[in-house]
């Protein structure tokens, strides 16, 4: 690859918009205010695999108890009241604990229920790792366990003068009124009392945080910050600006936070997701103020969020957002949702976590965390863009194509053989067409190197590039290009289907027996690392959508193309097929296997539609859908591309935007 020329190196750089996007209607949310008291929940998943549940809690002055996130089978966009309880002092998982000290069970769907002999409680932790634990410190300072299906709890060991409870997902922290520090593993064992082990931090202990793991943030009465080891049970200092903190907390893969007197908010640590800011390394050593939040008065983390109480009141949440626990924006548009106007666009390209928009006139354009359009800076004169490993993929009208990496902050040109005229790209490899028909596939290298808790591709660099094997006359005829994780495929003037096995070394074109007469192909849907036959539809000049099976033949990481067969009935009348949405000849929308999305009539006619999947085997997936309508409204539907995470702290909302 060789550099692009010297506009496209200052890519990256967002243009103002000409013409301002509509963001969502305001009007009927409103800031979360009138809060004493935040928490956050743990939530441990040993599997992982990108998963970043969160859940988070707020107490307001009158005693009523918020929640929003992932609760139960239940996801909670924006906080919703507790009902049928009062005078709320801490609330957990699935309990709550009033300032009269009694502890209340919250039901899925029943009214919390006051749970009997459960008197004088001064506060509550809930361990939800190897098992269902409550954990209970009475007045007088004993604690207590009552396990899930007990009826009466437990006394646990002989603590009598316990002043604090501090609890992981599986273990407790205990602190005594002389500032001496207990530690009750529950990783792996039961929780035993027995098994206690004293944190000896030089100096009576003041207050700690802790994340889910039992790693944990320890300040003294005299200051001093210590940071506790849990598996080899071992403390080090602090930084000594940690010295300031006011209220401390730890957030997944050793994220360290801590607010000021002044109120400002500062951390230090592992920079998970990017929560200490973007421009910041992967491991930060010292403390760095965190964006230019004011007057914050506590803070608590989630594995992967957190949120800042403000001393008017108001909270402000940041990171990631997967199960709603950002409280600002639906998690998913389960309905036509219109997000504004963008005029003059060619194509919707949705591969890149967030849709991009190709105009008429060559520009590329995306839309930010306010839903406000920008022009990105360095593409010009674009026919088509597509993205691979992470990085966008142009082709313009000089038949050049240009790699844009890094956000498209770095941009270089293929070395090519001759213009191109078409390219789609696959999971690690790109096909071009070239002006005289000829297919190449091109191999694309490169490194995973991880990103603020992420491994993300880095280091692309062009490998082998080979001719596909096809009859130059069946190549004469492809009308158009498509590709998805496992195979590249065309359809011809005549309405045929052709695949090719991406990862062979010559991919060789053949035909989709007994398919003809096919207009366009939607091949975006599918399930990573899985046997199941991939999915591709076929819609037809006259309006019936078949769905294509391909059988994987798999062994370690080799696989190919076992069986093709066209599968059940044909879907007739539809006008657009992307992936499994369809709209209607008659106007009606919906999505194919996905209830959430009801089957309701479009307000306006469809000009473009776009769609991106990703689904594997285990772990989270997620999907959506882009479309541009004839009178040029920009409309969302499947999981929110703009609140997937948001690295801006802002402000948590009550109430759902339409």
């Amino acid at each position: 690859m060789k550099a692009c020329g010297e506009d496209e190196q200052k890519a990256g750089q967002k243009k103002p918009a000409a013409n301002s996007l509509a963001s969502l209607d305001e009007a009927s949310a409103s800031p979360l205010s009138g809060i004493r008291k935040i928490a956050t929940g743990v939530i441990f998943d040993e599997a992982g695999y990108g998963w970043r549940p969160g859940i988070s809690y707020a107490i307001d002055q009158a005693g009523n108890a918020w929640r929003w996130g992932v609760q139960a089978g239940q996801w909670l966009d924006f906080p919703q009241k507790l009902a049928g309880i009062e005078n709320v002092k801490e609330v957990t998982w699935g309990y709550a604990l009033t300032n009269a000290g009694e502890v209340w069970r919250l039901g899925e769907q029943a009214q919390p229920e006051k749970i009997a002999g459960l008197d004088h409680i001064r506060s509550i932790r809930e361990l939800i790792g190897n098992e269902e634990i409550l954990a209970l410190l009475k007045d007088d300072g004993t604690v207590w366990t009552l396990k899930q299906g007990e009826r009466q709890p437990r006394r646990l060991g002989s603590f009598a003068k316990v002043s604090a409870l501090y609890g992981s997902a599986f273990s407790l922290f205990l602190q005594e009124e002389s500032g001496k520090l207990f530690y009750l593993d529950g990783k792996r064992q039961e929780l035993k009392a027995e098994l206690t082990h004293v944190v000896d931090v030089p100096g009576a202990v003041k207050q700690i945080a802790l994340d889910y793991s039992d790693r944990a943030m320890i300040q003294t009465a005299n200051d001093e910050v210590y940071l506790f080891n849990a598996k080899e049970k071992t403390w080090t200092r602090a930084p000594r600006e940690a010295e300031e903190a006011v209220k401390m907390a730890v957030g997944g893969d050793g994220l360290y936070l801590f607010s000021k007197k002044d109120g400002t908010l500062w951390g230090w640590g592992h920079n998970t997701l990017g929560m200490l800011g973007e421009q910041y390394p992967d491991r930060v050593e010292l403390p760095v103020r965190i964006a230019d939040l004011t007057d914050i008065v506590d803070v608590q983390a989630g594995t992967d969020h957190i949120l800042a109480l403000q001393k008017s009141g108001h909270v402000f949440s940041w990171g990631s957002n997967m199960t709603g626990q950002l409280g600002r924006m639906p998690r998913l548009f389960t309905e036509w949702t219109e997000i504004g106007e963008l005029k003059d666009v060619r194509q919707i390209a949705t591969g890149l976590g967030q849709p991009y928009f190709v105009r008429k006139d060559g520009t590329v354009w995306g839309i930010d965390e306010q839903r406000q359009p920008y022009q990105v800076a360095g593409p010009k004169n674009v026919q088509t863009i597509d993205s691979v490993l992470n990085a966008a993929v142009t082709l313009d009208t000089a038949g050049h194509v240009q790699l844009w990496t890094d956000q498209f902050g770095t941009c270089q040109t293929l070395a090519l053989p001759g213009t191109v005229k078409d390219v789609v790209a696959g999971e690690e490899r790109l096909l071009l067409r070239l002006a005289d028909d000829g297919l190449f596939a091109v191999e694309l290298r490169h490194e995973l190197v991880e990103k603020n808790g992420v491994y993300v591709p880095a280091n692309i660099t062009v490998g082998e590039m080979e001719a596909a094997q096809i009859d130059p006359a069946v190549a004469a005829r492809i009308a158009k290009l498509y590709a998805n994780a496992y195979l590249f495929f065309a359809t011809t003037k005549e309405g045929e289907v052709l695949y090719a096995e991406q990862t062979a070394r010559q991919p060789s074109f053949q035909s989709v027996p007994g398919v003809k007469g096919v207009r366009e192909l939607a091949p975006q849907y599918f399930v990573r690392y899985t046997a199941d036959p991939l999915s591709v539809w076929a819609l037809s000049d006259a309006g019936a959508v078949r769905e294509l099976q391909f059988q994987l033949d798999r062994h370690k990481d080799e696989w190919n193309i076992a069986q093709v067969s066209v599968a059940g009935e044909a879907e007739e009348g539809i006008a657009f097929a992307s992936g499994r949405l369809r709209i209607t000849k008659d106007g009606q929308l919906y999505e194919k296997d996905w209830s959430p999305l009801v089957k309701k009539q479009i307000p306006r006619p469809v000009r473009l539609v776009a769609s991106t999947y990703d689904y594997a085997i285990e772990g989270p997936g997620s999907h959506y859908h882009v479309i541009v309508t004839e009178d040029d409204k920009v409309v969302v539907l499947g999981y929110n591309p703009f609140e997937k995470s948001s690295l801006q702290p802002q402000l948590v909302q009550t109430k759902a935007k339409p």
